[in-house]
Parts: structure tokens; C-alpha cells; sequence
């Protein structure tokens, strides 16, 4: 098998990694209550493992052109429209801290998707399964976030405006809107997640009765769908900032069945979750799904589609997690057989990861190249 000491490395990281997370969080039933805590040391293992493996990481043609942005980066540079704004800045800041140094910088830029995204989850500990958020983590996002450094440091700062959503009693949604802001500045495409607050208000402050809003959201993500795929390509060609993104406009061919196929997971959860969780808590898993299935399913047809699921793979590592912890609440507080149902369910959904993990280590199906043979940064 091509690159096997590769694949290896990789599935290494990926078992270590969702062992330490599961070992990390415990959840029981105490006289006050269903009570979570979460083991500092398995935690931060996991999290030190995939800071060293980005920062020695140096593999893929994208590692050459992120060192090249970083060396070219100066206050005049920032007027080139090609790179955003944002991101440009960062490079400077980091170019003028490491003395040019690109492997550095870039390193440090990487380890920022990382150090963000786990203090996310780490905010979340008590609405998340910790093992879940870090198996979908690294079986669908890390390992093509170490070669799309930008689109991934973007959705990072989308989920952290996610995340302050969640927790947060006052302001949230402006504190999700100016991380989308702050994203898009880091790569363009992060504009479209201003869908997840849309649908979030829709649900929560729009549709107020129950009944039917659930079904009205679907209604409306299928309109909103084909509406984009007609504008879409009207503005890639029209908007000169845009027009690098024409490469990717390409048609796909078929009917998206793959990706009903690889949603069914996070759509039995909602399923057998609907009465066992807080309608808010249920209802912000069901947006983000939701949505996320409907970007997947407009990428078959546009091809520059199929880059926003960095964005909405949140759908996986926090709303099935969310999802996942409210069931296992709900097993806690009912007894053992539905503590033992949980842990099958959960067994279950970690064997639907490996199988996302696998199919994107032996046939590249998340990137257009496959994976690349690993390189550390000393062999460059």
C-alpha cells in the first residue's frame, strides 16, 4: 500500500489522541445531580501530541506555498487582494517575532487552529463528549488542516464563536458575528457561516412555536440552496476578489449519496435524542447538522462547495458530541441497561469514525489529492 509508514503515523495519532480524550471525561450521578469532570493530564496530552505532530509536519505542496506568503509578508504585500487581509497581518506579526524564520511561523500558525480548538472543547467539557469531539476531530479535520492552513485557522475562529454562543448568557450573537468577521479575514469563504447564527435566530427567536419549525428550517435550507447554487457562480466570475476561486466551479457529477450515507450517524443521533435532551440544546445540534448536510449535499454541484465543509464539520465534532453527552446523561440518571446502551451507541459512532478515517487514509476521499507522504520539517 502506497505511503504505509504514513498511514501508519497517522492512525497512531488518531487512536492516541480519541484514547486520551475518552480517558479525559468522566460523567455520574451524584445527590446533587448528574456531575462532569475532566482529567487535566489525558486532556493535555492529547492536545500536546497534535501541537508537536502540526508543528513537525512539513508534507504536501501547500506546506511550500504557506512558507513562501510568510517570507513575503510586508506592509506593502498587504494591498495584494489574493491573500486576505488578516491573514497576511498575522505573518507579519509572526515574521517580525521569529526573524523571518518560515518554518516557525508557520508552525505557530498551525498550532493556532490547534490551541483554539481545544480550548473550545475544553469550555465545553459539560455539554460535550470529549472522546467523540476529538475522534472526529482528527479523523475528518486535522490531518487536511495541516496542508489548508488558512481555511482551517478560519474555522477554528468560527468555532470559537460558536462556542462563546453556547456559553454565554449576554451578547452571544454578536460575539458569534464578529468571529465570522474575524474569519473571513483569514480566508474568504468563512462568510458563509453566517448561516449557523441565521438558522440559530430563525429557530429560536422566529419560529417560536414548536410544532413545525424544525420542518420549516428544512424547507428553507432547501430554497436557500437553490438559490446559492444559481448566484454563486454569478459572483465568483463577477467579484474580481473572488476570482480565483473560478478553478473550483467545476460540476460535480450524480446525486450526493455518499453524503447521505456519511450523515446518517448525526441524523440517528438527532433522532433518538429529541425527547431526551433540552429543546435548545437539541435545537442548536439540529441547526448546525442540518445545515452542514445541506453544504455537503450543494457541493456535488458547485465544486468549490465542498471547501465550506471545513466550516461546517462542527456539525461532527460538536453537535453529534453534544448530542452523544446529552444521551449519556440521560443513560446515567436511568440506570445500567441504558448505561449499557450508551456505551454501544457510543462504540458504534466511534467505529463510523475510524471508517471516515480510513476511507480518507486509502482513497483521499476528503482531499482531491489524497494524502502526502509524511515529511518532517528537518527533511525539507
Amino acid at each position: 500500500m502506497q505511503y504505509t509508514n504514513t498511514i501508519l503515523v497517522y492512525a497512531l495519532v488518531f487512536c492516541g489522541v480519541s484514547g486520551l480524550g475518552f480517558l479525559s471525561q468522566k460523567v455520574k450521578q451524584t445527590a446533587l445531580g448528574i456531575k462532569v469532570t475532566i482529567k487535566k493530564l489525558p486532556y493535555f496530552a492529547a492536545i500536546a501530541v497534535l501541537l508537536l505532530f502540526s508543528a513537525l509536519y512539513a508534507s504536501g505542496a501547500d506546506y511550500q506555498q504557506y512558507t513562501e506568503i510568510f517570507l513575503n509578508s510586508d506592509w506593502e504585500a498587504v494591498k495584494d487582494t489574493q491573500i486576505e487581509v488578516g491573514y497576511r497581518i498575522l505573518n507579519i506579526i509572526l515574521k517580525w517575532l521569529f526573524v523571518g524564520n518560515a518554518v516557525i511561523g508557520v508552525a505557530v500558525i498551525k498550532s493556532l487552529t490547534i490551541i483554539i480548538i481545544s480550548r473550545c472543547f475544553y469550555l465545553l467539557k459539560d455539554r460535550i463528549n470529549i472522546g467523540i469531539s476529538l475522534a472526529a476531530y482528527v479523523a475528518l479535520s486535522y490531518f487536511i488542516s495541516l496542508n489548508l492552513i488558512r481555511i482551517y485557522l478560519a474555522s477554528a475562529i468560527v468555532l470559537a464563536g460558536i462556542t462563546a454562543y453556547i456559553i454565554s448568557a449576554k451578547r452571544r450573537n454578536l460575539k458569534l458575528l464578529i468571529a465570522i468577521c474575524v474569519a473571513t479575514t483569514i480566508h474568504y469563504t468563512a462568510i458563509a457561516t453566517i448561516l449557523i447564527p441565521f438558522f440559530l435566530y430563525l429557530r429560536s427567536n422566529f419560529f417560536r412555536k414548536k410544532a413545525n419549525r424544525n420542518i420549516y428550517i428544512i424547507i428553507l435550507l432547501v430554497v436557500m440552496a437553490a438559490l446559492i447554487v444559481g448566484v454563486i457562480p454569478i459572483m465568483v466570475r463577477s467579484i474580481p476578489v473572488l476570482n480565483k476561486y473560478q478553478g473550483y466551479l467545476n460540476n460535480g457529477s450524480g446525486f450526493g449519496i455518499g453524503q447521505i450515507v456519511y450523515f446518517i450517524v448525526p441524523i440517528f443521533w438527532l433522532c433518538i435524542t429529541k425527547n431526551k435532551a433540552n429543546d435548545s440544546v437539541w435545537g442548536e445540534a439540529f441547526v448546525i447538522i442540518m445545515i452542514a448536510f445541506a453544504i455537503s449535499m450543494m457541493g456535488y454541484v458547485i465544486g468549490m462547495m465542498s471547501r465550506l465543509s471545513a466550516y461546517f464539520d462542527v456539525a461532527y465534532y460538536f453537535a453529534l458530541s453534544q448530542l452523544v453527552n446529552c444521551y449519556r446523561r440521560y443513560a446515567v440518571q436511568r440506570g445500567r441497561d441504558h448505561v449499557t446502551t450508551y456505551k454501544v451507541l457510543t462504540f458504534l459512532t466511534m467505529v463510523y469514525f475510524v471508517i471516515r478515517f480510513l476511507i480518507y487514509m486509502t482513497g483521499g476521499a476528503l482531499t482531491s489529492d489524497g494524502i502526502h507522504e509524511l515529511i518532517f520539517v528537518w527533511e525539507i
